[in-house]
């Protein structure tokens, strides 16, 4: 959301973000941009009446003709709000696949249900995933309305830099050792047990690894994870860095990047990420992590520590030579096929023919 909001054409459009929440991680990603940001302020789940006004009167204010929203409850939001005199188009981002509704709770599951049948209404349906199309049909979402668009991938922030590279292996004290490095959300989804059984199994056997583990906490579960870490693998050949907003530089400092998620995943960015920044990676099949790495053979079978093993066992035989050739393969793969400007190229057509075929 924030590259597209940033990239678009200024000529044709005047991008304004509107939040739901004040603060959060978001806060400061649009300080260095022209790119107006209101917050609708919601103080938690009983916040309702007030919150839909605020929002309501924050649309006003910006005077949208097309209203793009993320995920499934703002999705829901945007329709209601265009059916209470919101004089606007709706476009909806579908960003997931395989989300397990049985598994989530009360809430979610209403507002999973109310979006089938609004999903009729809205405009345009932009899914980031060719898994994440499959799913929302599959749902009862409307299969000629949603249009494919995978997500572009920043490569002039997310490629090497030697120096930040030196900086923070020294900084976690990792010296020439190879490191594996997972970045992601802490949450069941993500699969991190699956990460650190793998890495119990490598330093027991190569006392050369180290790995680095970075993301925000979710509900206790990064709390659990170290809990479950502890006596898998000694404390020093595990860097575990909490939330980071530097993903780039981390990227830059590691040798291989793994993705163990095990459902939840439209297109996984972090593994586009990873290879724009020339890394090795490996990924389970999920979402379309697939299509994203190319080769078949760096994907592994979700919940299966010993596969990933295996791989990163392939990965510490190779020279440091053919460590570089593979991923120098891996980001010319993102730079022809995953750009930042073929997102917004194709996103800016359909938001257009949206508009101009009203006109």
């Amino acid at each position: 959301m924030s590259l597209l909001a940033r990239h678009l054409d200024r000529a044709r459009f005047e991008p304004v973000v509107v939040s739901l929440h004040s603060g959060g991680s978001m806060a400061s990603v649009f300080d260095d941009s022209d790119i107006r940001v209101l917050s609708a302020a919601k103080e938690g789940r009983r916040d309702i009446v007030g919150f839909v006004s605020r929002l309501r009167r924050l649309l006003r204010q910006a005077q949208a003709d097309v209203v793009y929203s993320f995920t499934d409850y703002p999705n829901v939001l945007n329709e209601v709000l265009r059916f209470l005199g919101g004089g606007y188009r709706t476009v909806w981002g579908l960003r997931a696949s395989d989300n397990k509704p049985a598994t989530q709770d009360f809430v979610w599951r209403t507002i999973l249900t109310a979006s089938r049948p609004l999903s009729w209404t809205a405009d345009l349906l932009i899914s980031n995933s060719d898994a994440g199309r499959a799913y929302y049909v599959d749902l009862g979402y409307p299969r000629g309305r949603i249009h494919v668009i995978p997500n572009g991938i920043d490569t002039q922030r997310f490629s090497p830099d030697p120096a930040m590279r030196e900086r923070l292996r020294a900084d976690w004290g990792v010296g020439n050792k190879l490191v594996f490095g997972f970045v992601g959300r802490l949450h069941p989804k993500k699969g991190v047990g699956t990460f650190l059984e793998a890495a119990r199994a490598t330093a027991d056997k190569h006392p050369d690894s180290h790995f680095v583990i970075a993301g925000e906490d979710s509900d206790t579960y990064g709390s659990r994870m170290r809990a479950v870490a502890a006596p898998l693998i000694e404390e020093r050949r595990l860097t575990w860095l909490g939330e980071r907003r530097d993903v780039n530089a981390i990227m830059t400092a590691l040798d291989v990047f793994t993705l163990t998620s095990t459902y939840g995943e439209g297109f996984p960015n972090v593994l586009g990420e990873a290879m724009a920044a020339e890394l090795p990676v490996l990924a389970t099949d999920v979402g379309d992590a697939a299509a994203v790495l190319g080769e078949a053979s760096w994907l592994v079978k979700r919940d299966d520590a010993a596969s990933v093993q295996a791989r990163w066992d392939s990965v510490l035989a190779m020279p440091p030579a053919g460590r570089a050739e593979l991923g120098s393969r891996n980001r010319r793969r993102i730079v022809e096929h995953y750009s930042l400007k073929r997102m917004v190229d194709q996103s800016s057509a359909l938001i257009s023919d949206l508009v101009l075929g009203d006109r």
